[in-house]
């Protein structure tokens, strides 16, 4: 389900920019989100259109980090993983279940013939 609505190449490098405490550039962005170079500088450009990251140069490298608006959508972004994790597990023991009632049923002469 959660592969369906949310993009996980994308929403990788976003969450990875939500720490501040890091200087983030396109390469160390690409190794540990394990998306292309060019995949996270597409993204990238993308975030700053969209007004959720800034750039800075210092010298030749350029450092990118979220806006205040940037940090707002990741952060509900992670709200979001969280919540269709808590379903899927929620959905699991039900299945789970599910599968070892009619396990424990007795076969039914369709069943049987079959």
């Amino acid at each position: 389900m959660k592969n369906l609505i949310i993009r996980q190449k994308s929403s990788a490098v976003l969450l990875l920019l939500r720490d501040n405490s890091q200087k983030w550039y396109p390469s160390k962005l690409a190794k540990l989100s394990g998306v292309s170079y060019l995949y996270v500088t597409m993204l990238l450009s993308k975030f700053q259109a969209a007004g959720w990251a800034d750039a800075k140069k210092e010298g030749r490298t350029k450092y990118f980090s979220l806006t205040d608006n940037g940090l707002a959508v990741a952060s509900a972004l992670d709200a979001l993983q969280k919540k269709l994790e808590l379903k899927k597990e929620e959905a699991a023991p039900a299945k789970t279940e599910q599968a070892s009632k009619s396990d424990s049923q007795p076969a039914t002469p369709a069943q049987k013939a079959g």
